[in-house]
C-alpha cells in the first residue's frame, strides 16, 4: 500500500500528538500525586510539640544525625525531647558527638533518655547527655570502658610463608599492625591512648551524675549492669518508659498537653522524591526518535 505526502505528514502528526500526550499525562500524574502525599506530614504537624527520636545500633559519626539534633535544638516549636536509645555502643567520637549535641539541646529545653533493651558503653556515653535518664529493669546498661582489638597473625603467615617487611619512620606508625608482633613500647603507648580516652568517659560520666570519684572507680570498670542496679549507683534517674518520660515532663518541667511527634535521625527520601524516582526509572526507558517517542 502507498501513502502521500500528506497521509503520511498526518501520520507521524499523530504519533507525536500521542507522544505528547503520554508525556503529559505523566506529568499530571507525578504532580496530583504530590499534591496528595507531598506535604501531608507538613500539614499534620503541630505548632508546639515534643520530639521523639530513635538512637539505634551501633552509635557512628554521622553527619545527617547531627544536623538533624542541631536543627531540634534551633527549633521554637520543639518543647521537649524525648531520646529512644537501643545502642550497645559505638565509637567513642560517635558517643561524643550525640552527647554533645544534646548537651546543646539541654541548654534551650529539656531532653529525657529512654533506655531500651541496652544503652551500654557508647549508647550511655550518649544517654547522660540528657536531662533526665529512664530505663528498664532489665535493661543493659554501663559498660563504661573503652576497648581496643587487635590480631596477630605472624605465625600464620610464616606457615604460609608469606614474610611482610616494612619500612617506617618509627615503631609506633601504623601500629598495631597484624603482620607484626607487638614491640613493648608500642603496648604502652596504645595502653596510654585508651586510658587517656577512659578518663575523658570517666570525666563525662562524672560530671553529669555526680558520683564521688571513688565510688564511681568501683562502678566504671568496663561492667554491664541492669537497669535496677543502674538506678542503685546512680547511674539512671528512675525506672521507666515513654509514660515516665512525659509524666516528668509535665511535674518538673511544666510540659503538659503536647503531641508527641516522631523525627527521624537516619536521612530520609521524601514521597516527592520517591516519586520522581520511579518517573526517572520509567522516563530513562523512553526512547526519542524524530517523529516518535515509544516507551520500551
Amino acid at each position: 500500500m502507498s501513502f502521500t505526502s500528506d497521509q503520511i505528514f498526518d501520520r507521524n502528526k499523530l504519533k507525536t500528538q500521542i507522544a505528547n500526550w503520554r508525556f503529559f499525562a505523566l506529568l499530571a500524574l507525578i504532580l496530583l500525586l504530590w499534591s496528595l502525599f507531598g506535604n501531608k506530614a507538613n500539614i499534620s504537624s503541630p505548632s508546639r510539640y515534643i520530639a521523639r527520636v530513635q538512637l539505634e545500633g551501633i552509635i557512628m559519626d554521622d553527619h545527617e544525625r547531627n544536623l538533624t539534633l542541631k536543627e531540634l535544638a534551633n527549633d521554637k516549636n520543639v518543647k521537649a525531647l524525648i531520646v529512644h536509645i537501643n545502642s550497645p555502643g559505638g565509637s567513642f567520637v560517635g558517643g561524643q558527638n550525640v552527647y554533645y549535641a544534646l548537651r546543646k539541646i539541654a541548654d534551650k529545653k529539656p531532653v529525657v533518655a529512654v533506655m531500651g533493651e541496652i544503652a551500654a558503653s557508647g549508647g550511655y556515653m550518649s544517654a547522660i547527655g540528657a536531662d533526665h535518664i529512664l530505663a528498664r529493669e532489665g535493661t543493659l546498661t554501663g559498660s563504661i570502658g573503652i576497648l581496643l582489638k587487635s590480631f596477630e597473625i605472624t605465625e600464620l603467615a610464616e606457615r604460609l610463608g608469606v614474610k611482610l617487611q616494612t619500612l617506617k619512620t618509627s615503631i609506633y606508625k601504623a601500629s598495631p599492625n597484624p603482620f607484626e608482633k607487638m614491640p613493648l613500647e608500642v603496648k604502652n603507648a596504645v595502653e596510654d591512648t585508651i586510658q587517656d580516652s577512659f578518663e575523658v568517659f570517666f570525666n563525662m560520666v562524672q560530671e553529669r551524675r555526680k558520683i564521688e570519684s571513688d565510688k564511681l572507680k568501683t562502678i566504671a570498670n568496663g561492667r554491664v549492669y541492669t537497669g535496677r542496679q543502674a538506678f542503685e549507683y546512680g547511674l539512671i534517674d528512675a525506672l521507666g518508659g515513654e509514660d515516665e518520660a512525659i509524666a516528668w515532663l509535665a511535674k518538673d518541667k511544666n510540659i503538659k498537653g503536647l503531641e508527641v511527634v516522631d523525627v527521624s535521625l537516619v536521612k530520609q527520601t521524601s514521597r516527592l522524591e520517591k516519586i520522581l524516582d520511579s518517573t526517572a526509572t520509567i522516563l530513562s526507558n523512553l526512547k526519542y526518535t524524530a517523529n516518535t517517542m515509544v516507551l520500551q
